[in-house]
């Protein structure tokens, strides 16, 4: 890893990094090849505590959002008015990639945060 790419890694930290080249986004792209990736893009981490909700249904979906640290679950209210978990989203996790290219690019299920949770996010 030329001295660049170390400085970058380093500010980029490193667990974030891991998780990256492990996320299906970047599947087969070297620890190099992504920071020099990432180096190009504009991106942030947000961070979110327990309980909080990261989408509704029908909120648009505009970014790309790798989790980077902790758990989200998706859930659904039926019509009983119960509450039932369909799927988690944990580390390494590209939330709704199909939908950022989706006509109705719109959330169909609540994201709720289960533990405090980083996520870094494209713009």
């Amino acid at each position: 890893m030329s001295s660049f790419y170390t400085i970058f890694a380093i500010i980029m930290e490193i667990d974030i990094l891991q998780v990256l080249t492990q996320c299906p986004l970047f599947k087969g792209v070297s620890e190099n090849e992504v920071i020099e990736m990432m180096h190009t893009v504009s991106y942030r981490i947000k961070q979110f505590k327990k309980g909080d909700i990261f989408a509704t249904v029908g909120t648009p979906c505009t970014h790309s959002n790798v989790v980077i640290s902790g758990e989200m679950a998706a859930i659904v209210t039926g019509p009983s008015g119960r509450v039932v978990r369909i799927s988690t989203y944990e580390k390494g996790t590209f939330l709704s990639p199909s939908l950022l290219f989706a006509d109705n690019n719109t959330y169909l299920i609540t994201i709720e945060v289960t533990e405090d949770t980083r996520v870094l996010r494209l713009d």
